[in-house]
Parts: structure tokens; C-alpha cells; sequence
């Protein structure tokens, strides 16, 4: 049996009451993933811990893609008072933070076929879902994939099997993850049955996990892509386009990047905006 790991992290919100101004300031709720063998899993945090010794981050703290932004928002209003995240992020330039967060997605590239997946809801155009039913079809969706992968056909045997690992967000929201979670492992969809997938999410602290990090600059660059920042596009084309899961014709639209919930004009737009066919 071949074991895997699949890291997961969101970015941006989501409400189901919810108003254009909502909608305006955050326009995205988007979860990335990415899925490695479990054998190369050490060898991912022995250099993650190394890069971020070289950059003189202590183990036990953590460099978040949101950080980049409250360390530029702070050097644009220096007198804004000053917490203790701002004052621990003082201690390194913007142009250290951003290098060193484009190296520990650059660490993906050695491994043997990492695979991303990415899910993204347009908040102006998803409905009103709730939120357990928005998280739901998220993973449903990560799920899916990870299932189609790992057993190409429901008449091969299960010999292989993945581990979800994922960021506490809330309890509220962490119920609510693990009990759509639970559900779809047993009693699987009208799609198909999780054979592949161990029966329970794990959650892991993100400065715990290099893995947790990892999917966080991720959905965080996706995010700032989408939103046309220069620095995300940037190093989402250099450090995540080519590792996003593909299908028939390298497609990324519907095998890698995913809207949610299925919307045809979402689509157009994703595939406008990830400028593919």
C-alpha cells in the first residue's frame, strides 16, 4: 500500500448572509491542496525547517502570506500602534518574507508528481449555501479527485490511501468540517465511494506543519492572483501553475481548479483569468 498526504488551507471568507460590500472586500473563498507521497513527507519538512532556519525564523513561529500584507500596510502608516505580530514581522524586510515564501513553495518541485487542487467560490455569483454546505462541496471536490487518482476505476483494488490534514480554523467551523467530512466518507456521493481516503480529517496546527504553511502561501497566492496582484501572479506562475493537477489535454479547469458550487459563467471567468482554454 502506497501512503499519501494531502495539505490543505483556505483564504479569503465566507458568510451565507452576505452583502456587496461583503462581497467587494472579500470576493473569494478558495481552499488549496496539495498531495504528496507519504515516503518524501520527511524529507519536505527537513528542508522547510532549513529554509527557515536559514532565514532566521524561529521554529516555533510561522511566516503567513497575509503577514506580507500587515508588514506593507504597517510601512505605509508607520504610526499605526503596534502589536506584537507587527513587531515580530519588523524584524525581517518585505523582499526577505516574499524570497523566502517563493522557496518553500519552490520545495514542492523536487518531490516525486506533487499534485495542487484548488477550489474557489466567487462570492457574487455561489447563491446563499450555507457555510457547512459551502465547506462540504469543497472538500467533496478535493475528495473527489484525491479518490480518482489514487483508484482509477471502482473495479481496481484499494491499495492505496490518503490522509487529509487541514488548519483548525474555529470549533464552530471545525464542526462543521468534521461532520461533512464524516458524512461523505460514509456514505460516500452519487459520484463515488472514499476507499482511498482514511475516515477522519486530521487537523494540524499550522506553525506545527510545514505542510499546513505550505498550502497557506497556496490559497494565499491564488488568492492575491485572482485579485492581480503582481507578486502573487508572479510567483504563481513560476511556482504553481505547473504543479496544478491537470486532466485530458493538460486542462486545468474542472481537474485542478475547481468552482464552486459548478457554475458555467464562474468557469468562463477562471479560465479567462488562469488564461487557459
Amino acid at each position: 500500500m502506497t501512503i499519501y498526504f494531502a495539505f490543505s488551507d483556505e483564504s479569503g471568507n465566507y458568510k451565507e448572509e452576505r452583502y456587496q460590500r461583503f462581497n467587494q472586500k472579500n470576493p473569494y473563498y478558495i481552499r488549496a491542496s496539495f498531495i504528496i507521497q507519504g515516503n518524501e513527507w520527511q524529507s519536505l519538512d527537513k528542508f522547510f525547517w532549513n529554509l527557515k532556519r536559514e532565514y532566521h525564523i524561529p521554529p516555533t513561529d510561522e511566516i503567513k502570506y497575509s503577514d506580507l500584507w500587515t508588514l506593507i500596510e504597517h510601512q505605509n502608516h508607520p504610526n499605526r500602534r503596534i502589536d506584537e505580530r507587527i513587531r515580530f514581522l519588523t524584524r525581517y524586510s518585505i523582499d526577505e518574507l516574499k524570497v523566502f515564501v517563493e522557496r518553500a513553495i519552490a520545495l514542492l518541485t523536487a518531490l516525486d508528481d506533487p499534485k495542487i487542487i484548488i477550489t474557489i467560490s466567487k462570492n457574487d455569483s455561489c447563491g446563499i449555501p450555507t457555510e457547512k454546505t459551502l465547506y462540504m462541496w469543497h472538500l467533496q471536490n478535493l475528495m473527489q479527485r484525491i479518490q480518482k487518482d489514487l483508484i482509477p476505476s471502482t473495479d481496481t483494488p484499494s491499495t492505496n490511501l490518503c490522509l487529509i490534514f487541514i488548519d483548525p480554523v474555529s470549533p464552530k467551523i471545525n464542526r462543521i468540517l468534521t461532520e461533512s467530512y464524516n458524512e461523505l466518507f460514509i456514505f460516500g456521493d452519487r459520484f463515488t465511494r472514499y476507499s482511498a481516503i482514511k475516515d477522519c480529517l486530521h487537523f494540524e496546527l499550522s506553525h506545527h506543519s510545514c505542510g499546513i504553511q505550505i498550502a497557506d502561501y497556496i490559497a494565499g497566492m491564488t488568492y492575491g492572483y485572482l485579485k492581480g496582484r503582481d507578486y502573487s501572479i508572479g510567483v504563481f506562475n513560476r511556482q504553481i501553475r505547473h504543479l496544478i493537477r491537470r486532466g485530458e489535454n493538460e486542462k486545468i479547469m474542472g481537474y485542478g481548479v475547481i468552482e464552486i458550487p459548478s457554475n458555467r459563467k464562474v468557469r468562463a471567468f477562471l479560465s479567462e483569468q488562469f488564461q487557459v482554454n
